[in-house]
């Protein structure tokens, strides 16, 4: 069905007869995926609870592709719309999830970086071995002082868990507003004001997801070459991660100009051309995908030394007094 308003080109298009094949591999993929996730979680040395925004992005992503595979023997613009809100907004934002489970581990990492050799674990300096400061290990020597091998750091502690606190709170700030575009985006077909708003959303949305993963590409960075004792195979797990992931805003940018008179058009620019189609699996489908396995198929526990529940930790009074 055709109207005279042109609303804002749904991103991936609608599912179509050649939308089968692709959406039955991507939900078997995405269903071995969750097996891998289930093994982990059931075994106590690789459970870590940290990643369970991405495991249910995962669960989401098999149902989601199983209802464009049934959708796409049967295109039709009546029943694509019950399921185009839905499908606009977890195109939008599902992959926050996986942002926002990369921000905690990272975070794990960091203030992992500041704490102290616990007392077993220091060196005493009276039995004849010196400090990597000459001078002062000659002293501490003769005076039978203990140094610990590494020196804590409440202040910078303090400083990565707000710094990573606050990352993983404003990634609320574009899912609220994925949220309400979606609700709206089914009403633009014939509104051109909502239109308008929607399209408006859709770039705020894809901006600050884009902005957001650009700075945690930046922290990573700086984890592999400035801080001193971080766990370098983690850090670098959490920059490919939020690189692959940037792909997908970058991506909507791209398509998100385009208009259509209807959800089922073939016209280029509706999102539903063979061209489009293979763009869309390609620039979206492809790096959820890839993110989700970095994120669920290595031990996260090993890498990113999460323990079961990641850095929940408050800071002590002490760690307070910046």
């Amino acid at each position: 069905m055709s109207t005279n308003v042109t609303f804002p080109a749904p991103v991936g298009g609608v599912p179509l007869s050649h939308d089968l094949g692709p959406s039955i591999l991507f939900a078997i993929l995405y269903a071995i995926l969750v097996c891998i996730a289930v093994y982990r979680f059931a075994r106590t040395a690789t459970r870590t609870f940290v990643v369970i925004g991405t495991f249910a992005f995962v669960f989401e992503r098999v149902i989601i592709w199983a209802l464009r595979a049934k959708q796409s023997e049967t295109p039709s613009e009546e029943l694509d719309r019950s399921l185009t809100i839905y499908w606009q907004m977890t195109f939008a934002i599902g992959y926050i999830s996986m942002y926002a489970d990369t921000v905690t581990l990272l975070r794990c990492l960091f203030v992992q970086t500041t704490k102290g050799a616990p007392p077993g674990d220091q060196a005493p300096l009276g039995n004849g071995r010196e400090s990597p400061d000459s001078v002062l290990g000659h002293q501490q020597a003769l005076s039978g002082y203990t140094l610990p091998v590494d020196d804590d750091e409440p202040r910078r502690r303090f400083w990565y868990r707000r710094t990573f606190g606050a990352l993983a709170l404003l990634s609320w700030v574009p899912v609220i507003l994925g949220v309400v575009m979606g609700y709206n985006y089914v009403q633009a077909e014939t509104s051109v004001a909502k239109g308008q708003n929607v399209q408006s959303l859709r770039y705020a949305v894809s901006a600050l997801a884009f902005v957001f993963l650009l700075e945690l590409q930046g922290f990573s960075i700086y984890g592999l070459f400035y801080v001193r004792r971080i766990q370098r195979t983690g850090v670098l797990l959490g920059l490919i991660v939020s690189t692959v992931l940037n792909i997908i805003p970058i991506y909507h940018f791209v398509v998100m100009h385009n208009w259509t008179d209807s959800l089922t058009s073939m016209a280029p620019g509706a999102q539903n051309t063979t061209g489009e189609k293979v763009a869309f699996y390609v620039f979206q489908a492809v790096p959820e995908l890839a993110a989700a396995a970095l994120l669920m198929v290595p031990d996260i526990r090993e890498h990113f030394s999460t323990g079961a529940w990641g850095d929940r930790s408050t800071e002590p009074k002490g760690d307070a007094k910046v």
